[in-house]
């Protein structure tokens, strides 16, 4: 009987030796170990009603299935996560906004993936190398169940891949930040691995677009692939505002930290809002935000065309033109007739009063509106915006130029129907912004 108390005590003693350990690195952090093989048949996360595809006949191995299972594993929670397709994941996501996204992984991260014939994929990111970039992507399929791949595998790629681990033919929409935490110990032995390791501790940001902790008041320029989401606060919970195009100069004059990610007060386009300055580049403080807009360069355009008049005029146009202007004011103004003189303030008014009033009756109220993409201005990004853009660019229909603004919505200048195309895959949630 003492042989077998021995291992029983010495286990409980490691056990909180390993919690206490952990304890001590952060009293929030998670306990993530990376996952290697396929979970066995009595793990709850994964063979229980607590996976909702389990009961619905739609268990391991499958993407769905596995991806749940495993962020319930990891965190200790229900995640909310859907429950459909995995093609519907990222847009599912982003509509109902539990949990921020983007496209650079992190550790616990869900990859997401559309297919061109409809189909998609999602895995987990397992193990991030800091040094060399590499990582490592959990994956469970359906198709294992037709030999086509086995029920459990693991695929490698590297951070800045734009399909991470993919094949060609599949759309990368991106990660899901389901392991919603600034701090997770992470054990990079497999299973059995240990020697925690704190990653992204702290306000360092390790794992965003732009390294480092001190974000100030100053001028910015948006750096991503696309677009940056201008939302209505400090956090990916907020509200939709309108999109911001890379390379755009923001002015950010309010910054927020939230969470790990650290957010900038700007406004974009006549929009005001907030972004997420991990995906912008520091340019410089706010008395070089002159620098960097566009009226200075229209002033100078103007002072030639005053200050020419004022050098000339003295020299040589004042004997030239001074006797001309009598000569020709007593042989044409004295005959001009009265009839010209009140039959123009009579006519002329008239056209551009009736002009103005007709605009002011038909333009629609933009007040619900959210900008580009929302061309009838209703506060949604839905099929209605594509159709009307499609007409926009067949010239057909009556918009105004606030309208055709917006349906531009790739922001090249023209409206076609790649504009249209866009604002489909926005209604039906595939595709990407940041954040």
């Amino acid at each position: 009987m003492l042989i077998r108390r021995v291992p029983a005590v010495v286990l409980t003693v490691a056990i909180l030796f390993t919690t206490v350990f952990a304890l001590s690195i952060s009293a929030s952090a998670l306990t993530f170990t990376m996952r290697d093989s396929m979970p066995s048949t009595d793990n709850e996360f994964y063979y229980s009603d607590k996976n909702p595809f389990y009961p619905a006949g739609y268990g391991l191995p499958n993407c769905t299935a596995y991806a749940y299972g495993r962020i319930y594993e990891i965190t200790g929670k229900k995640p909310n996560l859907s429950t459909g397709n995995a093609e519907d994941w990222y847009g599912y996501n982003m509509s109902n906004g539990f949990y921020s996204y983007g496209q650079t992984p992190r550790l616990g991260a869900i990859a997401c993936w559309s297919y061109n014939g409809g189909g998609g994929h999602v895995a987990v990111v397992e193990y991030i190398n800091t040094s060399t970039g590499e990582m490592t992507l959990s994956n469970s399929a359906w198709s294992a169940r037709y030999g086509s791949c086995a029920p459990f595998y693991l695929t490698y790629a590297n951070v800045n891949d734009s399909n991470p681990g993919g094949s060609p033919w599949w759309n990368f929409q991106g990660y899901i930040y389901a392991v919603d935490s600034a701090e997770v110990v992470v054990n990079p032995g497999g299973n059995s691995g240990n020697n925690p390791v704190v990653i992204g501790g702290g306000d360092d940001n390790t794992d965003s677009p732009s390294l480092g902790k001190n974000y100030e008041k100053g001028v910015y320029q948006v750096s991503v692939d696309d677009y940056l989401t201008m939302r209505t606060g400090a956090g990916t919970r907020y509200s939709f505002v309108t999109k911001v195009p890379d390379g755009a100069k923001l002015k950010v004059t309010a910054v927020k930290k939230n969470q790990d990610l650290t957010w900038g007060e700007t406004s974009y386009d006549g929009w005001d809002g907030w972004v997420a300055l991990n995906y912008c580049k520091y340019t410089g403080g706010l008395d070089t935000w002159k620098d960097d807009v566009v009226i200075p360069t229209e002033a100078p355009t103007e002072a030639p065309t005053t200050a020419a008049p004022a050098t000339v005029v003295p020299t040589t146009a004042a004997p030239t033109t001074i006797p001309e202007v009598p000569t020709e004011a007593p042989t044409t103004a004295a005959p001009t007739t009265v009839a010209p003189t009140t039959a123009a303030p009579t006519t002329i008014p008239e056209v551009p009063t009736e002009a103005l009033t007709v605009p002011k009756e038909t333009e629609p109220d933009y007040s619900k509106g959210i900008g580009t993409g929302d061309i009838n201005a209703d506060g949604v990004i839905d099929i209605v915006d594509a159709t009307m853009i499609q007409k926009a660019a067949a010239g057909l229909g009556n918009f105004t130029s606030k309208q055709l603004k917006w349906c531009d919505f790739d922001f090249d200048g023209k409206i076609t129907i790649s504009d249209a195309t866009l604002v489909q895959k926005i209604a039906i949630g595939i595709y990407n912004y940041y954040l």
